[in-house]
């Protein structure tokens, strides 16, 4: 699947490139128990946003959302190692970039299926890029593709509050304009898509 930034080849060029940079990275760390990375989010779907700083000079606009998955049969201790492992890379990255560069917690195979209907999930398996390790369509292979209308209502609650929880987080003091307009957007965006989830009408 392509990476894409909204209305700019540049932010595509970048963004492909930082992903074989954050690859070549994790393959070289070696991890135990490590079954593969993949991109999620607005980029990996192709609704990546830029933030444009002037002439010339775009930014990357949303956070970089990497999902981990372990190989079979790894445990409590193997899922925290990993963690610590990334840990520095996602430090470095957030510097570099100016946006948040987030490895989510490692996830087991049987965590992926039991969670299949979660929208995470089911957003994740439609929309990713191979980043390390084995590619997606084998670490997804045991999920259930299913379409958007078929969400229980329950993820529609959990949407409005993680959208919550980013107005809270917008509030802190010393957050910048970008984050905070991004955060309001997203909770708009999210109440729709939330009233969509309940009605069986999400696409």
């Amino acid at each position: 699947m392509g990476l894409h930034a909204y209305h700019s080849p540049e932010m595509d060029a970048l963004v492909e490139k930082t992903m074989r940079e954050i690859g070549d990275a994790i393959e070289a760390l070696r991890i135990p128990k490590l079954g593969g990375v993949v991109l999620g989010g607005g980029y990996a779907r192709g609704e990546g946003g830029v933030f444009e700083t002037g002439p010339g000079a775009p930014r990357l606009s949303n956070d970089l959302d990497f999902y981990v998955v372990t190989e079979p049969g790894a445990g409590e201790a193997d899922i925290a190692r990993i963690g610590e492992m990334l840990r520095p890379l996602s430090a470095r990255w957030t510097g570099k970039l100016g946006v948040d560069v987030d490895f989510c917690t490692a996830k087991t195979p049987w965590r992926l299926k039991h969670d299949e209907e979660r929208l995470m999930i089911q957003e994740l398996v439609h929309g990713y890029f191979d980043v390390a390790g084995r590619k997606g369509e084998e670490l997804f292979a045991h999920v259930e593709r299913r379409a958007p209308s078929r969400l229980p209502w329950l993820e529609a609650i959990r949407l409005l509050v993680n959208r919550g929880a980013g107005l809270l987080f917008a509030q802190e003091p010393g957050r910048d304009r970008a984050f905070v307009v991004r955060n309001i957007n997203k909770a708009i965006l999210g109440a729709g898509d939330a009233r969509l989830i309940a009605r069986g009408a999400y696409q």
